[in-house]
């Protein structure tokens, strides 16, 4: 056993000797290929398909009155199921890519 460990131990050419490390990585969410749905991790629920203009407002941490010029503006899709505005999690991961910047933007 100790030659095995003395030999691991050795200097590999360029790259230095090997280690072994440990990582704990805690998942928050899972995404299912086949239905689009995310599910949490911690309760095993499946999120909803829709949000809010309000829950949308509250993840990007902006005013509900600014995502609603958004939505009138035509900036963002969304689903009406009667007064209530809804919006796809595909439609809200789309709006962020696009208005998604590097560096400084002014406009």
């Amino acid at each position: 056993m100790q030659m095995i460990q003395a030999e691991i131990e050795k200097p590999c050419s360029f790259l230095g000797s090997w280690k072994t490390e440990a990582y704990d990585v805690q998942v928050l969410s899972v995404e299912s290929r086949i239905s689009g749905a995310a599910v949490d991790a911690t309760s095993g629920r499946s999120e909803a398909m829709t949000l809010s203009v309000k829950g949308v407002a509250a993840k990007l941490s902006v005013s509900q009155a600014s995502f609603y010029e958004r939505v009138r503006s035509g900036k963002i899709e969304h689903v009406r199921v009667g007064r209530r505005i809804l919006i796809s999690r595909g439609a809200l991961e789309k709006f962020i890519e696009m208005n998604t910047r590097v560096g400084y933007y002014s406009g």
